[in-house]
């Protein structure tokens, strides 16, 4: 099968930025220009730049542009260990939407927990 456009503009970029063409920090050109130069729509040469800042290689900057990720003297969180709770616990429902219409004084709330829908045709 034959590898998307977007995902092979996006590794031309990436060799780029690899070869040092683009060097962290560097502004990449913009989605227009690429446009007119590579006659590539500009749909698909945003989907590339978002794949490459979903790889982490380039970031967006509101009203900028895209930069190529300057990772010097940043460091990289590692991931945290959320813990899991692996005990059973029961949750009855019936309960409360027992209590539901009690609890409730407004007059124009409407239970459809007990509803069934029409099936007659008008």
């Amino acid at each position: 099968m034959k590898e998307p456009v977007y995902i092979s503009f996006a590794n031309k970029l990436a060799e780029m930025i690899d070869g040092g063409v683009f060097k962290p920090g560097d502004k990449l050109p913009s989605i227009r220009s690429l446009h007119q130069k590579k006659g590539i729509s500009i749909g698909t040469i945003l989907q590339s730049f978002n794949y490459l800042m979903d790889k982490g290689m380039i970031v967006s900057k509101e009203k900028s542009g895209y930069f190529v990720q300057d990772f010097s003297g940043e460091e990289i969180p590692l991931p945290r260990v959320i813990p899991v709770s692996l005990t059973a616990e029961s949750v009855h429902i019936d309960s409360l939407l027992q209590k539901l219409p009690q609890d409730i004084t407004d007059k124009k709330f409407v239970s459809f927990t007990n509803a069934l829908p029409v099936t007659d045709e008008l």
